[in-house]
């Protein structure tokens, strides 16, 4: 396992050739499957590495929905190593943390947020004013997750980019009329909510 997580590719090579030799057998082997679930942790590893920031240039910002479905695909193997070993490894997968995390935030990020993510203003009754600082809040907050986060980021930056055109459009005007200009929470200049 070792060999096959730090990148030393001449043993890992050795180590997948052994699990083609050791799957052709007409015999259940058991390190037969910890060889293959060493190398799925391996494969779940490099996949999960390109969604973690620290990865420097090699980073991308996953969707949400495929960090969550490969979080329970590690939990899968985990599972897998600790039932193969009778409970005796401590098996975890690098960055398995990392993407656990992105996740949580994202899961509070919306949860904080739901209620401004949720609005309809198709209809009248249904819309929704929030200011301009705490839209922009949002937003910073949606930016500050390393995922994509989806049609709800979408919806809420496609808000403020519209809100901030507006206001830098007509500073000048809202200036005169005394009116302040994303300061406070308690701005007046709002903007409405859309559904997602």
């Amino acid at each position: 396992r070792e060999a096959l997580e730090h990148g030393e590719n001449g043993k890992a090579s050795v180590i997948s050739d052994l699990l083609v030799q050791g799957s052709r057998l007409s015999v259940d082997i058991n390190v037969v499957h910890l060889l293959q679930t060493a190398i799925d942790s391996r494969n779940w590893s490099v996949k999960a590495k390109r969604w973690v920031p620290s990865s420097g240039d090699q980073f991308r910002r996953g969707k949400i929905e495929d960090l969550r479905d490969h979080l329970e695909s590690g939990q899968t193997i985990v599972e897998r190593a600790n039932a193969l070993t009778d409970g005796k490894s401590d098996w975890s997968l690098d960055f398995e943390q990392d993407i656990a995390s992105i996740v949580e935030s994202a899961d509070g990020w919306y949860d904080k947020h739901q209620s401004f993510l949720e609005r309809d203003n198709r209809r009248s009754e249904g819309r929704y004013a929030i200011s301009f600082p705490m839209l922009e809040l949002i937003v910073d907050e949606a930016n500050s997750i390393p995922t994509n986060l989806g049609n709800p980021s979408i919806k809420i930056n496609r808000i403020y980019s519209e809100a901030k055109s507006w206001l830098d459009a007509n500073r000048n005007l809202l200036s005169r009329c005394d009116i302040s200009i994303g300061e406070k929470e308690s701005d007046t200049v709002t903007s409405t909510i859309a559904q997602v």
